[in-house]
């Protein structure tokens, strides 16, 4: 087995990492499931928004660390690049918080990440294993260390005096390179490696150019409508999960077989597919709102026999304690077909429907109940 081949020749590089700040608080307060998924997003995202031709060495959890060998680039483009990463990054929140559906923790909280961004330059030495370089040396762990400092913000860009020194103008570059708020002087010092020296800018102005979102289109009401209801024995959210878990479609969907969709975090405009015994329907989400005691969640689907469209309105509300009001307003448009044969076609989706709300109240019931009873059988 070939081993990898370590290169004792330093090497000039520009070092870059992108941190993601309130990431520890994230994770400690919030479930783990969600969270991982939202923090690989907005790690897929900073490295899409790379203009800089950087290479990732490794992802650390919250952070990337970025090189790119030889001469460092202009400060003009570093600027640049921080500035894309900060937008982006905040405009992938802003379109996460108008379209998620969960309401736990990691999902309503995610306002409160941010970006920190430290950028250095030395000489390091590498560890290449087939086509990936380890990077070792002193220059790394300074990089490292500057993620913990003393400047009192969640979201800055931290160029350090090494980095600076490559630059004969450097004052009159930073100067002329941006137009965010004046750039402060500090430095640190952290064992083994000493006295850091570094200049950095608050990222925060950059929030003044980010997009306002424009609201999503409400699911359109057409004309023909059926109406089912019952109550369910559970708590709201209890019984919400249930209903958009995709993974438990098949448990309280009549003749629904399974349920194809990716493995990211359902939200809003995101879509599935319902496979049934001779056809699948595709089934797009279209809205979902909190408001306390009551949530309304929207499909529309798409495939149906006889119906062109129809936009499924599911409402929960909350009744009493552990009491909840489950309402499905079904709102369709009707094919050709489906208009010479309406009578026909709306007591078959009304049957449809109703049997799919009972069915659901049956599951979530179970359910919750075998969940009350768990720690009974744990102490027995």
């Amino acid at each position: 087995m070939a081993l990898g081949k370590l290169q004792i020749q330093g090497f000039p590089v520009t070092l870059f990492i992108p941190d993601i700040s309130g990431f520890s608080q994230f994770i400690d307060d919030t479930e783990i499931t969600h969270s991982q998924h939202i923090i690989a997003e907005l790690l897929e995202l900073l490295i899409d928004a790379d203009s800089l031709g950087l290479s990732v060495s490794e992802i650390e959890g919250d952070a990337i660390l970025f090189y790119r060998f030889g001469d460092a680039p202009s400060l003009e483009s570093v600027t640049a690049q921080a500035e894309k990463m900060f937008v982006s990054f905040h405009e992938h929140l802003q379109h996460y918080e108008r379209d998620r559906m969960c309401d736990c923790q990691a999902c309503s909280t995610t306002q409160g990440l941010s970006l920190k961004i430290v950028v250095h330059y030395g000489n390091i030495v590498t560890l290449d294993v087939k086509e990936f370089h380890k990077l070792l040396g002193r220059e790394v762990i300074v990089v490292h260390r500057l993620l913990k400092n003393e400047i009192d913000s969640s979201e800055y860009l931290l160029l350090t005096d090494a980095f600076l020194d490559q630059y004969p103008d450097a004052q009159q570059a930073l100067e002329a390179s941006t137009s965010w708020l004046p750039f402060q002087s500090a430095s640190t010092t952290y064992d083994v490696v000493g006295e850091v020296g570094y200049k950095y800018y608050s990222l925060t102005p950059l929030r003044e150019k980010l997009k306002k979102l424009p609201d999503r289109p409400e699911p359109e009401k057409y004309e023909n409508k059926i109406s089912v209801e019952t109550t369910v024995n559970a708590p709201l959210d209890f019984a919400y999960n249930y209903l958009t878990d995709l993974t438990q479609r098949h448990d309280w969907m009549k003749r629904v077989k399974s349920v194809e969709f990716d493995d990211s975090l359902s939200r809003v405009g995101t879509s599935h597919r319902c496979v049934l015994p001779a056809m699948a329907l595709h089934i797009e989400i279209r809205k979902n709102t909190f408001e306390k005691g009551r949530i309304e969640y929207v499909e529309q689907i798409t495939d149906m026999p006889m119906v062109s469209r129809a936009n499924v309105f599911s409402t929960l509300e909350e009744l009493e304690d552990e009491i909840v009001l489950f309402r499905v307003d079904v709102h369709y448009e009707r094919t050709f077909m489906g208009s010479m044969m309406a009578p026909m076609l709306k007591i078959v989706m009304q049957n449809q429907f109703r049997g799919n709300i009972h069915l659901f109240k049956q599951v979530v019931e179970e359910a919750y109940s075998a969940r009350k009873r768990i720690p009974e059988l744990a102490g027995a």
